[in-house]
């Protein structure tokens, strides 16, 4: 166990210090790196749990800095591919705000990690390593079953409320990078319906936040009125697609095969 971890440990550290030395991104590597910071944090969330002295949110605010920013690129981009899919030229003023606000982020991004910032996150990573080498099977454990008991807690309410949603969607993915960092396999049937139920969260997120942009464009007041209709148009039919997918979600919670089962070192 000790091992595994310690494994993905120094895997996480590649990884994310690759992805820091590149100078341009391709849409999936803003995808890659947040992948990688989300498994970081759910290895720290261990710690943190796990060891009194250890400051999760002291450790994890360099990394943070590019999850957020590499964030608002990813929504921007898929938003920018959503609308000239389906609407090509339409909002053209809209997908032009879209474009400067994303280059605009790149530069933000690519700014982050300087010389400072690398030394800084090698002293964090070299802090970390003393804590990781104190993990036992107990504590591991006790916090798989801690977690595994909050989101069984979620999704056993009647109706989950949006808030709710995204609070499952952040523990499930947590939860199932904490199982990978101890080298826990789980049955490939389990494996699918879980990842099938986290494309519809996905899904969902996806609209929501679509939606939310729409609404702050459209309360902006920069737009002509044909345009501004047509973003009125878009942002009623996503915001329907949010509810359809919200709805699904509901109805496929009953199903016990997404519930993380029971898991022991």
């Amino acid at each position: 166990m000790l091992r595994a971890l310690k494994k993905y440990f120094a895997k996480r550290k590649e990884r994310i210090d690759a992805l820091l030395t590149k100078r341009k991104y391709t849409a999936e590597d803003y995808h890659k790196i947040r992948v990688e910071i989300k498994k970081m944090d759910a290895l720290f969330e261990l710690l943190n749990f796990s060891c009194d002295n250890f400051k999760r949110k002291k450790y994890f605010k360099l990394l943070n800095t590019i999850f957020k920013q590499a964030g608002v690129i990813r929504e921007l981009q898929l938003e920018t591919n959503m609308l000239k899919k389906n609407l090509h030229n339409q909002v053209s003023s809209y997908l032009s705000n879209l474009k400067q606000c994303e280059r605009s982020a790149q530069r933000n991004l690519f700014s982050i990690p300087d010389n400072k910032f690398k030394k800084k996150l090698k002293e964090n990573y070299k802090s970390v390593v003393p804590f990781v080498k104190k993990m036992n099977k107990k504590i591991v454990n006790e916090f798989l079953e801690k977690k595994k008991r909050k989101i069984h807690s979620l999704l056993n309410e009647n109706l989950l409320r949006p808030d709710q949603v995204h609070e499952i969607r952040k523990r499930l993915k947590s939860f199932y990078y904490n199982l990978e960092s101890v080298d826990l396999q789980m049955q490939y049937s389990r494996i699918k319906q879980t990842y099938e139920f986290q494309e519809i969260l996905g899904k969902w997120h996806d609209y929501r936040v679509m939606s939310g942009h729409l609404k702050k464009a459209i309360n902006s007041g920069q737009y002509k009125s044909i345009e501004l209709k047509r973003l009125e148009k878009i942002k009623a039919k996503l915001t329907s697609e949010a509810e359809i997918w919200f709805a699904k979600i509901n109805a496929a919670k009953q199903s016990k095969a997404i519930l993380p089962y029971d898991v022991k070192l």
